[in-house]
């Protein structure tokens, strides 16, 4: 009987004699695990399954995806087994962990079309992430909501996780980090696939993985240049460089329209006048193939400026204004100051959005002007086109006081910005279209059109008033303006049945001459213009000369009918050696061939 009575005491039970696996004695990991295990085995087993819910059943596509995830996610639980030698504290902190990814990517997705990935820690933080949580702030309350329950509940996971592996255990778990982390790179290469148009074949975890071996392997910021042929092209001479009629030379304008696409693109109901804005006559007009969805406004930018193709810098292409500040020194901008002209621009952020202002300033702007500097005041999130042309056309005045140079203004606008609501704030001039609206897109699926087309005609009137304006204050000047859409907003993927339809990722652009008729620019055919072309196409219709690579962009766009990314003539990867062999274009690495690394037109 006291063998028996022994054989169901304390000594029966293992983790009270000590747990063989562990170093520290039995009746401390008792009275652990004693404090509250069914919470404890919930949170365990909640933190095993909520990664592999989020890979399997909510975001990640295809087979082989989901196994670049889960192989990102093992690594990351064996490391912290290795590192923190409990199962149950890894397990519930690698479940947090992956939440977060999950939760920011889609948040991410959700306001800027692509999802989180490593280098938008490194290039997003600071007053980029601050300017748009300002903007979207019930999302800044659900970010700050959550990251303090994650934190709270890791922290109250490690102190009640006491057990710990013993040595040998830790250092198993460090050898599969090894295996993982050895098989990672070949894995996550499926996360990606670089073929416009093609299905975008990775989800949230599978990206986050893919920017991650991407980073370390290529060494942090080192920059990519593909599509670079062996041999560039036949330099001109130096003087062809110089425009023919320096009397003659128009002021140039371009601007971008924040979010703007025409509706007729996409089957939406519109009213009569929008050829006035998209298509006036004698201009030269047509759709335009970005390469962002939702968000990501500064990769247009780019490309509108210096003409290159931003997906020939593969994944580092959505941080190119970072990156590449003072690294290209070819842009439309550095060409029209060879001309003779003054640049200026004139932009919807702070300088450092984005490192705008040194990005501006190494690609030719002789001034920067933004929100808080001194020539630019009022302008906010939520200003109106007309602010930013009324800044415009006074810092043009200015420059006339002292120069009579041409100007190149870029205006960068922010009116038709996101959120789009089912109320909008715009109120009074336009109650006739909204009357009309209520009945040609009702119901809450339209509701963010509506919004948009509110805008839209405010846009249009600003512009209108431009033109006006700008014949008024300066009769005796004329001007190549320019606008066109960065990307669309984010609700017109709502309204497409295929979520990565091409579609999607059309905006349109507008060249026309105030006081001028254009100068004939070459055909492309009339079909989608990929906006690496446009600054070429801007410098045809303006009557001036280009460099011989301006030349040849030009030429390429009429060979390939207006595609650029998908163009495969030798030409392109003349252009491309061009620029890199006369360190117009600095780069860490060039690639013969484009690899596979994007899906469609998403970094």
């Amino acid at each position: 009987m006291q063998t028996i009575e022994q054989a169901s005491g304390p000594l029966s039970d293992p983790q009270a004699a000590g747990d063989p696996l562990t170093s520290e004695p039995g009746p401390f990991a008792r009275q652990n695990t004693q404090s509250n295990p069914l919470l404890l085995w919930s949170l365990e087993a909640t933190a095993w399954l909520a990664p592999f819910v989020v890979l399997f059943a909510v975001d990640e596509i295809g087979l082989l995806s989901r196994f670049s995830a889960s192989l990102f996610v093992l690594t990351v639980f064996f490391l912290l087994v290795a590192m923190l030698g409990n199962i149950r504290a890894s397990a519930i902190v690698s479940g947090v962990l992956v939440a977060a990814i999950a939760g920011i990517s889609f948040a991410k997705i959700e306001f800027l079309g692509v999802p989180f990935v490593v280098n938008d820690i490194f290039y997003l933080t600071g007053e980029s992430l601050r300017a748009t949580l300002m903007q979207y702030k019930a999302v800044a309350l659900v970010a700050m909501a959550g990251a303090a329950a994650g934190l709270g509940l890791v922290i109250w996971t490690l102190w009640q996780s006491r057990v710990r592996l013993s040595l040998p255990m830790r250092g198993a778990a460090l050898v599969l980090v090894a295996i993982f982390a050895y098989k990672l790179p070949e894995a996550t290469r499926v996360a990606f696939i670089w073929d416009p148009g093609a299905e975008r074949a990775s989800g949230v975890i599978s990206s986050f993985a893919n920017s991650l071996v991407s980073h370390v392997m290529r060494g942090g910021d080192d920059v990519s240049f593909v599509s670079v042929g062996p041999n560039g092209l036949t330099p001109v001479p130096a003087q062809l460089a110089a425009t023919e009629d320096r009397d003659d030379r128009p002021d140039i304008l371009m601007v971008l329209d924040e979010s703007v696409f025409d509706p007729r693109d996409l089957g939406l109901p519109v009213q009569a006048g929008l050829d006035d804005y998209f298509a006036p006559d004698g201009s030269v007009a047509g759709r335009l193939n970005v390469n962002v969805h939702g968000g990501g406004t500064w990769v247009s930018e780019y490309a509108a400026i210096t003409g290159l193709e931003t997906r020939s810098f593969g994944d580092q292409a959505y941080y190119l204004p970072v990156l590449m500040a003072g690294r290209v020194k070819h842009s439309l901008m550095t060409h029209l100051k060879d001309l003779g002209y003054e640049t200026l621009v004139v932009y919807c952020m702070n300088a450092s959005f984005m490192n705008a202002k040194k990005n501006y300033t190494a690609l030719g702007a002789d001034q920067f002007h933004g929100p808080g500097s001194k020539h630019v005041p009022g302008i906010v999130w939520i200003s109106r086109d007309r602010d930013f042309y009324q800044q415009t056309l006074d810092h043009i005045e200015r420059i006339r006081q002292t120069s009579d140079k041409p100007v190149f203004a870029m205006v960068v606008t922010i009116y038709n910005h996101g959120p789009h609501v089912e109320e909008p704030a715009i109120k009074g001039d336009r109650d006739i279209v909204r009357s009309w609206l209520s009945e040609a897109a009702p119901g809450h699926a339209l509701a963010p059109y509506r919004d948009y087309y509110l805008r839209l005609q405010h846009n249009m009137d600003d512009y209108l008033w431009l033109k006006q304006e700008y014949s008024r204050r300066f009769p005796d000047r004329s001007m190549v303006a320019t606008h066109f859409g960065d990307h669309q907003p984010k609700f017109t993927k709502d309204l497409v049945p295929d979520a990565e339809s091409q579609s999607l990722y059309v905006t349109r652009f507008t060249i026309e001459g105030i006081n001028r008729h254009l100068s004939p620019t070459p055909d492309w055919g009339g079909g989608n213009l990929d906006i690496a072309y446009l600054p070429a196409l801007v410098l045809s219709a303006s009557g001036l000369r280009q460099d011989d690579v301006f030349s040849a962009r030009l030429d390429l766009m009429q060979r390939c009918k207006g595609l650029y990314a998908s163009c495969g003539d030798p030409l392109k990867r003349q252009i491309h050696r061009t620029l890199v062999d006369r360190g117009l274009v600095d780069v860490d690495a060039v690639l013969e061939q484009q690899p596979a690394k994007l899906a469609g037109n998403q970094y």
